[in-house]
């Protein structure tokens, strides 16, 4: 898996940032830490961590590795380091299957991905309350 750049443009002169909750099913995930502001970007490989206990659930796995039709993959593609700019990005998968070689490409049905560095703008994230949901600027969220 690698992560190819498609295009870089400047960041937006305002705005805010938006991050919401996540939730899941009882699928093991592959994580990855991805650092876009390298070149090439990088990919490193992290355990799955249960997020109560804080026990490792899965070690962290490298490509390459065998599955089988069977084994369901959900890649969980952290930005840990995002472009220092305005960037679209998509992922690249390099498989093998009964001896043929293969490529996909993840692009957000043709839109690739998108990553800013967005350190100098208002951070909220999107809570479910009574009423709905309400925004709560990042630092209250993260605190409780």
């Amino acid at each position: 898996m690698h992560i190819n750049i498609t295009a870089h443009h400047p960041k937006p002169g305002t705005g805010i940032t938006v991050s919401s909750g996540q939730c899941g099913g009882g699928v093991t995930k592959r994580h990855f830490d991805v650092n876009l502001a390298a070149t090439p970007p990088a990919l490193a490989a992290k355990p799955e961590v249960d997020d109560f206990t804080g026990k490792v659930v899965s070690p962290a796995v490298n490509f390459p590795y065998k599955i089988s039709l069977n084994d369901p993959e959900v890649f969980e593609l952290s930005i840990t380091k995002p472009c220092a700019d305005d960037c679209t990005y998509t992922v690249v998968l390099d498989w093998i299957a009964d001896g043929k070689k293969g490529t996909s490409v993840l692009d957000n049905h043709g839109h690739g991905f998108r990553s800013m560095n967005a350190e100098t703008r208002p951070s909220y994230h999107l809570e479910p309350d009574a009423s709905g949901m309400t925004l709560r600027p990042q630092s209250q969220a993260q605190s409780g």
